[in-house]
């Protein structure tokens, strides 16, 4: 139901929903998607610091399987941020540490672009 809302673009509301499932749930099953996708809402309104904020909460959950998908965000709000040299920095911890994500490819480009490669 929360991806729902959040695919209509109801980004707020999906938000609220997110954010219930947390209080609900802190450490269940779906905390950490929830944790994620509350960034992707910020992101989706354009609130760039609070997006990057909920973001670096996914790493909280040991467990994630959301961690390199953050990460790949955290370096797009960095961007929209303007902040290159620490959008750099998270393109590449993105390639350290998830090597073999689905991702990578999309940091090299990135890194390309902003001159970090």
């Amino acid at each position: 139901r929360e991806l729902t809302t959040y695919n209509s673009k109801q980004y707020v509301e999906a938000a609220a929903q997110f954010d219930r499932v947390l209080a609900a749930s802190p450490y269940g099953e779906w905390a950490d998607n929830a944790q994620y996708w509350k960034g992707e809402c910020y992101y989706g309104m354009g609130k760039f610091r609070q997006a990057l904020s909920e973001f670096t909460k996914v790493f909280a959950f040991s467990k994630t399987e959301k961690a390199d998908d953050a990460q790949l965000k955290i370096g797009r709000c960095y961007l929209a941020l303007g902040e290159r040299d620490q959008a750099i920095q998270a393109f590449r911890k993105l390639l350290e540490e998830f090597a073999e994500s689905e991702y990578a490819a999309t940091a090299r480009k990135e890194l390309k672009y902003l001159g970090g490669l």
